[in-house]
């Protein structure tokens, strides 16, 4: 079973929405919707229409929603094609009301944040409302855009076969006409492969903020969102207060997305470093980074079956991991310490034939399935990134493991295998002004976590280089995405609140330990 490549970038952005994985197996009510306090008035005009809101929130906030609709082709508006795009505007009784706006751009590609937004609201939003409104919106070929790119044959197929085998050759070519099969749905419901990309999204994002009345605004982006976010300020800098890039993916392909293998392993070894470094996790799992290896050689030879839960139904669901199973769930765990945290003790739990916080782990992945655009994932990844690398980039990309590059499919095969993905969902290239780094002198911060599996802090370095009024802050203990935790957050704040000032993260460097389970 080799990872889907294409697919990594969008964990990330749907574990920090949802914050820790205690919110998503809380037995508690689920929070009520609440209409108490009233959101904010939106005009209707030619491109934009104030709807009636289908978003669920904590009580305490309001949301103001809107439809926005604009042509699928930018450069020939006249084509005829058009995209609706799903917006809301969220306010509290402490929002001030005429304060410059924060928007959120998603990860993934094609991450749903207006899904499960009750959900995501208290961790990613709750301390940013209280000083300016809150916008989010679906981008183009996401989850609640029309048409989406949401590839239903895809998603059918993986929760199917959650327990098959993922070696065999049925399995392999089923998984490829699944692929194919929402492809020509996608193409026969009338949508241009080539017009799915970040530079379309900006100019997108750019109609959003003049249909809501803003003159500039300060952008939010993590993971995939920060790669828009750089196309956005690239094309509209006088759009932008100020930009934060949390978790950053470059532009240039092979940082994008050219070193998933070696920044893959870097973070796992991190891990297995921190838990030596920690008293009490060396004492409690000692020699944890053999014990990985070994576990993953005995399921490689003898894969298991357990249970797991689905997050939305609560059914039970049997899975089967093999060795790279294992691996891919480890990679997984490492976008969020609150994951990274029972790593230990479910390898202990494994090989003691226990599968708790693995089950856990796989809920997670089953609960990604069904939230994720896998089309729009593809289509964007390949057009921006995947298309632009030849054999020698993506082979040059392995990490010193081979264990991992097996899993990554760092080899000629796994190329191929890639190329033949890509092709499926067409052949458009981003211009290659579009791949260069970004330079501008919009204020911004550039935030990195220490554990990152998906972005690096190198990736931060990198950009931060073509930003000359940029800071770039490591985040001791955290991973992809630091807005919802308490240093975080509060750097973005105040860095919001007045982009001039010099950043206080002296919390960002304090030690911050992974609390291990």
């Amino acid at each position: 079973m080799r990872i889907k490549v294409n697919s990594l970038l969008s964990i990330g952005a749907l574990i920090l929405a949802l914050g820790s994985c205690s919110s998503l197996t809380d037995s508690s009510e689920p929070s009520e919707t609440t209409e108490a306090l009233t959101g904010l008035e939106l005009s209707t005009s030619d491109t934009f229409a104030a709807v009636d809101c289908d978003v669920d929130l904590p009580i305490g906030p309001a949301a103001s929603c809107g439809v926005l609709t604009v042509p699928q082709d930018w450069d020939n508006p006249d084509r005829g094609e058009m995209v609706e795009l799903s917006a809301a505007v969220l306010v509290d009784d402490e929002t001030p009301q005429d304060a410059i706006p924060f928007v959120y751009l998603d990860g993934g590609p094609g991450g749903a944040i207006l899904t499960d937004l009750d959900l995501a609201f208290p961790q990613l939003f709750g301390e940013i409302v209280k000083d300016r409104p809150v916008v989010v919106y679906s981008q183009r070929g996401a989850p609640q855009s029309s048409p989406d790119l949401v590839c239903e044959e895809v998603t059918e197929f993986s929760l199917e076969t959650l327990d098959a085998d993922k070696e065999s050759q049925d399995f392999v070519e089923q998984s490829a006409n699944a692929v194919s099969e929402c492809a020509t749905r996608l193409v026969g419901e009338g949508i241009d492969f080539a017009e799915v990309n970040s530079s379309n999204a900006a100019k997108d994002l750019d109609a959003l903020r003049q249909a809501l009345g803003y003159e500039t605004w300060n952008v939010y982006g993590n993971s995939y969102g920060t790669r828009l976010a750089q196309s956005y300020v690239s094309e509209f800098p006088d759009s932008v207060k100020a930009l934060v890039l949390d978790g950053v993916q470059p532009t240039v392909p092979e940082l994008a997305v050219g070193k998933l293998a070696e920044n893959a392993h870097n973070s796992i070894e991190l891990m297995f470093v921190s838990c030596e470094r920690d008293l009490q996790c060396a004492g409690r799992y000692p020699d944890l980074r053999d014990r990985f290896y070994s576990l993953y050689d005995q399921l490689e030879v003898e894969p298991v079956e357990f249970p797991s839960i689905s997050l939305d139904t609560l059914e039970v669901t049997p899975v089967l991991w093999d060795g790279e199973a294992l691996v891919a769930s480890v990679f997984t765990a490492m976008y969020s310490r609150d994951t990274i945290s029972i790593v230990p003790a479910m390898i202990e739990e494994m090989e003691q034939d226990s599968y708790v916080n693995a089950g856990l782990l796989a809920s997670l992945e089953i609960f990604t399935l069904t939230r994720v655009a896998t089309g729009m994932n593809s289509v964007v990844l390949c057009h921006d990134g995947f298309r632009h690398l030849d054999e020698a980039t993506y082979l040059a990309g392995a990490s010193d493991n081979a264990v991992i590059n097996k899993v990554f499919g760092i080899d000629e095969d796994g190329f191929g295998e890639l190329q033949q993905l890509c092709e499926t969902y067409g052949d458009s290239l981003a211009a290659s002004d579009d791949l260069d780094l970004v330079q501008s002198d919009v204020p911004a911060l550039i935030t990195s976590g220490e554990f990152d599996p998906i972005t690096p802090t190198s990736n931060g370095d990198a950009v931060a280089a073509g930003f000359s009024n940029s800071t770039h802050v490591v985040f001791n203990g955290e991973s992809h995405g630091v807005l919802g935790s308490e240093c975080g957050t509060q750097a973005i704040k105040e860095f919001f609140a007045d982009p001039s000032a010099e950043i206080n993260s002296s919390c960002a460097s304090q030690p911050n330990p992974i609390e291990w389970s």
